[in-house]
């Protein structure tokens, strides 16, 4: 009976730690160390994902990337992945990746992105994009193999696949 509770306090205070831990701070604090050029209005982070309002990410000196919303959040733990969308107006990117130290799956997907609206200053390129495409990144041996590519914008089309390699 003593091991019940002991068990179900070391319970209790590791929930509370989990659902009380800073992460916004730490999530805040890692952002401005490691991509100083990243600019948002709001961060909201927790154990189940980050999101992000109104991002500038400095490309440049002159040219910047801009989202409405930025998510990132786990999509599993076997094998492990991460979840990733971006909204910019009617535009969305969505990016799945999963895999190990090794090889990494991707798959990516533009719907109805607007180019122009993306980056700033415009660069004179009004362009909307749909894509998709999937494939396998080999990390040691540098080796980036793409199975299946597709591209749709309102001026061409291009469907593919290949391996890229140094």
């Amino acid at each position: 009976m003593r091991l019940k509770q002991i068990l179900l306090l070391v319970l209790l205070f590791v929930l509370a730690l989990v659902l009380t831990f800073p992460y916004t701070a730490l999530v805040r604090y890692g952002l401005s160390r490691s991509v100083p050029n990243l600019r948002y209005a709001t961060l909201r982070a927790s154990p189940w994902g980050i999101r992000m309002a109104d991002v500038q990410a400095q490309m440049s000196s002159d040219r910047s990337v801009i989202f409405d919303r930025v998510g990132v959040w786990p999509a599993g733990f076997f094998p492990p992945a991460l979840k990733a969308e971006f909204v910019r107006g009617a535009g969305r990117v969505d990016i799945l990746v999963r895999g190990s130290k090794k090889e990494l799956n991707f798959d990516v997907s533009a719907s109805n992105v607007r180019i122009q609206e993306m980056i700033m200053p415009p660069m004179g390129l009004d362009l909307t994009v749909d894509a998709s495409a999937r494939g396998t990144l080999k990390i040691n041996d540098g080796v980036m193999a793409i199975t299946e590519m597709r591209f749709k914008s309102d001026q061409a089309s291009f469907d593919g696949s290949g391996s890229i390699s140094p």
